[in-house]
């Protein structure tokens, strides 16, 4: 039990990362092809709002933002910073989200 407890929280982000990792590898999987395409401007609100929620340590407010652009499909040039922005923000990680954003 001792291992489970602190090797939990290391191990589900793992897996949770392979969604997003596989998903670039297999677009043809879920390609979001009925979603219409997020167009620069509603990145650039998106990004934004993002950095906003990460400086206000806001996660409900991060997963309301990613749950609604679960509605777009994602411009094949943002995906790998979208893709590290979700997992970032699923672990918590506002200094990472943050970071990535100001890259």
């Amino acid at each position: 039990m001792e291992y489970i407890s602190s090797n939990h929280n290391g191990f589900m982000s793992d897996y949770r990362s392979f969604k997003d990792t596989l998903s670039l590898m297999f677009p043809d999987i879920d390609s979001g092809a009925d979603k219409p395409k997020a167009d620069q401007e509603l990145m650039q609100d998106v990004f934004s709002s993002i950095r906003s929620a990460a400086e206000d340590m806001d996660c409900d407010r991060l997963n309301d933002i990613f749950a609604e652009m679960e509605a777009y499909s994602i411009p094949e040039k943002d995906a790998p910073l979208w893709s590290e922005l979700k997992i970032a923000s699923d672990n918590y990680d506002y200094n990472k989200v943050l970071k990535l954003l100001n890259m």
